[in-house]
């Protein structure tokens, strides 16, 4: 805990920081626990000398709570679950993430004892890695006075796009982002689940997951489809892989589905107006606007000219008797068992292979050609 939430706080605002360098620019933002601070600022709701004292304040109040219990994922909807921990004693619901997703808080020996009972009834149960304290319940009780004394000085504006809070599963104000919602924030049950179905009510939303590693994108996409919806879904960076890769593959894929990008970000960009060289001849002027940017030439050497396209069989086959020599022969035999008024009638010709390429343009619909090669 100690050093895991102002990381991640630098990580998911540079990241939406890089993200609309580029041209993306949100129009709402949601997030998770910790999450909602980065929501926080990058919404305009927080200046980021506040956001950085919000997750410092949040931090260290965490911190103080370290060896007082964890938290565990099960695969049950919020009743079931209320039914498997059935009121047993400081066991909390912590997060609904999907219907069939609910996370719970207690002490480690509570949850030990869970996941045997889990394992009996074969059920998925997993205590999450790395928690070290009993979020999101009654048992934070502890660190309320510290936060809401320490964060009674911050400053929240109105947002300059939507925010969705978890902590009231609906769009609120950021002028209700106050020293007492973090408290909340950190004591009440995260409705990410109404939190996302709230926004799919509301509007048709594409997802960018920022952070160092996909979490939540499973848990939208379960939403989704309950709602019988589409959408697309990103993920901005990936444990183990390279970070720079990472990115821009996803600013890859949003491109590719119709967003634009700013790529006078990325790519040396002609000028509209034209110079005179030395030779008096017109040439473009480049403009270079980023300086980690490099053109590269091209190689010199003769492209190799090789296919590698998936293709069917039948397209491969195509493929193959078009580059065959052109002196080569061909003989076709059109099946006709496909087309009742030719009586199941064979034919068979023998053509060239120019004439076979005029003759694909002109295949009659229903006809089934049968082709054995023979070549001079």
């Amino acid at each position: 805990i100690e050093k895991v939430q102002p990381v991640l706080f630098s990580i998911q605002c540079g990241l939406a920081k890089l993200f609309e360098y580029y041209g993306i620019k949100a129009s709402a933002v949601v997030g998770s626990s910790v999450g909602e601070v980065s929501c926080a600022y990058v919404s305009g709701a927080l200046n980021l000398e506040d956001a950085i004292k919000t997750i410092c304040i949040r931090n260290k109040a965490m911190c103080s709570m370290i060896g007082t219990g964890k938290m565990a994922l099960i695969k049950l909807d919020e009743n079931k679950t209320k039914e498997f921990i059935n009121n047993k004693e400081n066991v909390y619901i912590s997060a609904i993430n999907s219907k069939n997703t609910t996370i719970i808080s207690s002490t480690e020996n509570n949850l030990l004892e869970l996941e045997k009972e889990a394992k009996e009834k074969d059920l998925f149960f997993r205590i999450i890695k790395g928690t070290e304290a009993p979020s999101h319940s009654v048992l934070m009780d502890p660190i309320k006075d510290f936060i809401i004394d320490n964060l009674k000085e911050i400053k929240s504006n109105e947002t300059n796009i939507d925010f969705y809070s978890t902590v009231t599963a609906k769009k609120i104000s950021g002028l209700e982002i106050t020293n007492n919602y973090w408290w909340q924030n950190v004591r009440k049950p995260i409705e990410f689940y109404k939190t996302i179905s709230e926004m799919e009510n509301n509007s048709d939303y594409i997802y960018i997951e920022i952070s160092p590693h996909p979490i939540l994108i499973s848990f939208i996409k379960e939403i989704i489809e309950e709602k019988k919806k589409n959408t697309y879904l990103f993920e901005s960076l990936r444990r183990e892989e390279n970070e720079l890769n990472s990115f821009f593959e996803c600013l890859g894929k949003i491109y590719s589905t119709g967003f634009d990008i700013d790529f006078s970000k990325i790519y040396f960009i002609p000028e509209k107006n034209q110079t005179e060289n030395q030779q008096g001849t017109k040439a473009p002027l480049f403009k270079k606007i980023d300086e980690h940017n490099k053109l590269v030439d091209l190689p010199e050497y003769p492209w190799q000219k090789e296919y590698f396209w998936v293709e069917s069989k039948e397209n491969k086959f195509l493929l193959t008797l078009l580059l065959l020599p052109s002196k080569s022969e061909l003989r076709i035999i059109f099946d006709f068992n496909e087309m009742k008024s030719y009586n199941k009638i064979p034919i068979s010709v023998i053509i060239t292979i120019i004439e076979f390429e005029i003759l694909l343009d002109r295949l009659l619909y229903g006809i089934n050609p049968i082709f054995n090669i023979s070549s001079k």
